[in-house]
């Protein structure tokens, strides 16, 4: 389905099925179905298959701060990509590359201040919750 939608823009556009909307549910689709893939597979590939699901995981626990901050990322990283005048060679690795920025300022964010602050208040909340 992801295939379909990716490689035959054209006949996808020349259906109608953009009229209607239906590429993005097919491509939506296509996604659930490769990750419910990787979910079933998960026990049985060896540790080597396995960062892929545990990205993906980490991907949404950090979701919400990764969604706050990535915006900081890629106005940065578009100003480099077209201060370096990077050929459009570069777009599909330089946007790999904004991707993981993007993750590892969101785990930080998530590490070093969210989470501490959610903790601390859950602290500060069961104490004033016993008096």
């Amino acid at each position: 389905m992801v295939s379909f939608i990716i490689y035959f823009r054209s006949f996808v556009y020349q259906s109608g099925l953009v009229d209607l909307g239906l590429n993005v549910s097919i491509l939506s689709l296509g996604v659930a179905l490769i990750l419910l893939w990787l979910h079933v597979n998960h026990s049985a590939g060896n540790e080597k298959d396995r960062w892929i699901l545990r990205w993906i995981k980490h991907m949404g626990i950090y979701s919400y701060e990764i969604y706050l901050t990535h915006m900081f990322v890629v106005l940065l990283g578009a100003r480099i990509f077209k201060y370096f005048q990077l050929g459009s060679n570069y777009l599909i690795p330089f946007s790999l590359l904004i991707i993981f920025v993007s993750y590892l300022l969101g785990y930080a964010v998530f590490n070093y201040f969210s989470e501490p602050v959610n903790i601390w208040l859950r602290k500060k909340w069961i104490q004033q919750k016993s008096l």
